[in-house]
């Protein structure tokens, strides 16, 4: 492939990957505002105490539910980061091409990209954080 398809693929690559992460920062900022509103809320309202030693179906149907929302907001966090990985390191492989001046660029598509393990764990333990204010409210 010539420069000029590269370079091309590499402008749609990072529109791709500036896009991914603005959504997922709306969608991290959306989910801690809704578990703030909620604590909130909670706080407010006169609900059954769950003191984490309750059996109550309302205890247990919130504890269900924050747990829920936590194993999806992992989820998320890791899918969204791996492809945020992948498109940063075959970004970094076509410029790092581009800058050498080579006529004939190769893209490799099977690429391996660095892990973000902690940042997946810190976006989520900001979550079970919150998650365990509610809970305790």
């Amino acid at each position: 492939m010539d420069r000029k398809e590269a370079l091309e693929i590499y402008k749609v690559r990072s529109e791709k990957f500036r896009n991914t992460q603005l959504i997922q920062w709306r969608m991290n900022i959306s989910i801690w505002t809704l578990l703030v509103l909620a604590i909130f809320y909670k706080s407010d309202v006169a609900l059954d105490d769950c003191n984490w030693r309750c059996i109550g179906l309302t205890c247990v149907s919130e504890i269900a539910s924050v747990i829920f929302v936590i194993i999806i907001h992992w989820c998320y966090c890791n899918m969204t980061q791996k492809s945020l990985n992948y498109d940063k390191a075959l970004n970094t492989d076509i410029l790092e091409q581009l800058n050498n001046e080579v006529t004939s660029i190769a893209i490799d598509y099977k690429i391996k990209p660095r892990s973000s393990f902690w940042w997946v764990i810190l976006q989520t333990s900001l979550t079970v954080i919150l998650a365990v204010i509610f809970i305790s409210k």
